[in-house]
């Protein structure tokens, strides 16, 4: 098993048992793609859409968010 896998077994595992009280999802500005492409761009054209290009929105966080804000468990913070 390599390390990356050992590591986040570990945390996973801390992660169940109550030890991680919290756990940070998002897309990251500063990261491009091979060809330089921003994933925060690509990621806004896939929660959004896009009419220009004919790509309808696939929704990932919004639905989310929506469907567990309720139950107090999320915090929507910018890192």
């Amino acid at each position: 098993m390599s390390k990356f896998a050992k590591e986040l077994k570990k945390r996973l595992a801390d992660f169940r048992e109550g030890q991680g009280k919290a756990a940070r999802v998002g897309v990251i500005a500063q990261q491009h793609y091979n060809d330089e492409t921003p994933v925060a761009y690509v990621a806004a054209i896939h929660e959004y859409g896009s009419e220009s290009n004919n790509i309808k929105p696939r929704p990932f966080f919004r639905p989310t968010i929506s469907e567990n804000r309720k139950s107090g468990g999320i915090l929507l913070k910018n890192y």
